[in-house]
């Protein structure tokens, strides 16, 4: 049995019909608006364009790969962003892709989406690195936490701070460990964390 499944298998394939675009096209004819390199003249809202050029793929067709930039006022932040536009046999539609974990996109999973005529796009969502140290605010009161959950360490203080637009330090007070609780050493600044002590309060009754 086994020496006559591989040629019945062998005439099924030659003889079913070539495959069609999958998913179809949305339009009879998507042949690209302009030349890829001219997109890097477009004017965008907090955006640069910095590259645009024709690349070929390892496998499948052509496409027009353009790295773009963008920022946020008032962080100032900078997102890289991917695009990739087929050339050819476009069907129509968008990909976006995208990374796990604390990680953004990459550039390397859009030559994949082209081939199955898509155009695609993909951003690094404005960090390069895979870890969430992004996240941590300049006072680090998440990493207090995490040491606390992975190593059974409490934090005997937390700082709380509060920030201008601009991320300037406006006032901070410290978090004390229960039962104590942040007391002014009478002396300082009353926005100014260094000017409290954590004390157990003794309450009259």
């Amino acid at each position: 049995m086994k020496y006559c499944l591989a040629p019945t298998v062998l005439s099924l394939a030659l003889a079913a019909p070539a495959a069609t675009q999958w998913p179809p096209p949305l339009y009879d004819s998507a042949n690209p608006a302009r030349a890829c390199a001219s997109l890097t003249t477009l004017e965008l809202a907090d955006a640069t364009i910095e590259s645009a050029s024709v690349e070929a793929a390892a496998a499948g067709p052509p496409y027009c790969r353009v790295t773009a930039v963008a920022t946020h006022s008032p962080a100032n932040d900078r997102v890289t962003i991917w695009v990739a536009l087929p050339l050819e046999n476009w069907n129509g539609r968008f990909l976006g892709t995208g990374g796990g974990g604390f990680s953004g996109g990459s550039p390397r999973s859009l030559p994949g989406a082209v081939r199955e005529g898509f155009a695609a796009a993909a951003t690094d969502t404005g960090h390069e690195e895979n870890s969430g140290s992004f996240a941590l605010g300049p006072d680090d009161a998440f990493a207090a936490v995490v040491r606390w959950v992975e190593e059974g360490v409490a934090p005997e203080t937390l700082a709380a701070t509060r920030r201008d637009e601009n991320g300037d330090l406006i006032e901070s007070r410290p978090i004390c460990r229960y039962p104590k609780v942040a007391i002014h050493s009478g002396s300082g600044e009353l926005s100014d964390a260094a000017s409290f002590e954590c004390r157990e309060e003794v309450l009259d009754r």
